[in-house]
């Protein structure tokens, strides 16, 4: 590809000749941002649920919660030591790739949770605005403690 892609929706262009994605995240704790956010990134990695959108196989390092799912699953591969990288060539098989394609469609893909999520915005209108700072929070739980402050004094 010569020039960069301009919409999102152009992304599996771009991803039609991966053979595997690099997933590696390494916590510095060095801001607030780079600690344990880094750490437990867990399902929120938008590179690590891309590739698998695309039936990308995935290599995961430094990523404890992917760890588990990656191994029962069977998609991708797990690093631990530089030995683990002779197994690469493995993840080319037709039904890795569809097992990464079937944890995308049913775990992952937005589409699964826009009614519960649409049913929880509809129940609330019904009770105090306390629980749309509820979902609100629920949502945005990440970022809850650094902006505590601020969304405090917008509810007042």
């Amino acid at each position: 590809m010569d020039t960069p892609i301009e919409n999102i929706d152009d992304m599996g262009i771009l991803l039609s000749g991966v053979d595997a994605g690099f997933c590696s995240y390494k916590a510095s704790f060095d801001t607030p941002f780079t600690g344990d956010n880094i750490t437990y990134i867990g399902m929120s990695s938008g590179k690590t649920t891309m590739f698998l959108q695309y039936g990308i196989p995935v290599v995961i390092e430094n990523m404890k919660m992917w760890e588990e799912i990656v191994a029962k699953r069977c998609i991708g591969l797990v690093l631990k030591t530089q030995q683990d990288l002779k197994k690469i060539d493995s993840l080319s098989k037709p039904e890795i790739i569809q097992n990464c394609l079937s944890f995308f469609d049913k775990y992952v893909d937005i589409k699964n949770f826009t009614p519960i999520i649409f049913q929880k915005i509809k129940e609330s209108k019904k009770t105090a605005a306390i629980n749309y700072f509820a979902l609100f929070l629920y949502i945005c739980s990440d970022y809850y403690s650094i902006g505590k402050a601020e969304i405090k004094r917008h509810i007042k």
